[in-house]
């Protein structure tokens, strides 16, 4: 929710371009409660190696979790479809964990909310995807994320 002006925003992603403007021509302008519903496409956000270093980034973040023991079969749609149940992300990003050298990936996943974050800690971790045991930790610190994929 946007604090100054008291929207709140969602972003929905369809696996077809024609689900995506069938559902923008149904609901844009839509009088759901009394609140027109504004309905557009979203703007790709462009994909990084990582995400950017900045001052604030290197603190630990309370909206943010750390995913690791991720089977190699989890692609990032999956990856995001399964985080995204707990809240509404900022940021996701999958990788190699090449901290183990095993053959499992890591993630990280960044929340607009801390009560996001939490929720997916509360939710996910330990949760048995794939065959194996996710594990959800946080908050982190961009320091982490980059000694953990050697970058």
């Amino acid at each position: 929710m946007d604090e100054e002006t008291d929207r709140k925003a969602a972003v929905v992603v369809y696996d077809r371009t024609k689900d995506a403007e069938k559902a923008i021509s149904l609901l844009n302008g839509y009088d759901y409660y009394n609140s027109i519903l504004r309905v557009e496409w979203a703007k790709p956000r462009q994909e990084a190696a990582y995400p950017p270093a900045c001052p604030s980034c290197l603190e630990a973040s309370e909206n943010c979790v750390r995913v690791s023991n991720i089977s190699e079969e989890i692609t990032g749609p999956v990856f995001l479809d399964l985080f995204r149940r707990s809240g509404l992300l900022s940021v996701a990003y999958l990788d190699a964990d090449k901290m183990t050298g095993s053959q499992t990936k890591c993630g990280i996943v960044e929340y607009f909310w801390k009560e996001d974050a939490e929720n997916a800690i509360r939710l996910i971790n330990g949760l048995e995807f794939f065959d194996l045991e996710l594990q959800v930790q946080g908050p982190f610190r961009l320091h982490d994320l980059h000694r953990d994929l050697g970058v």
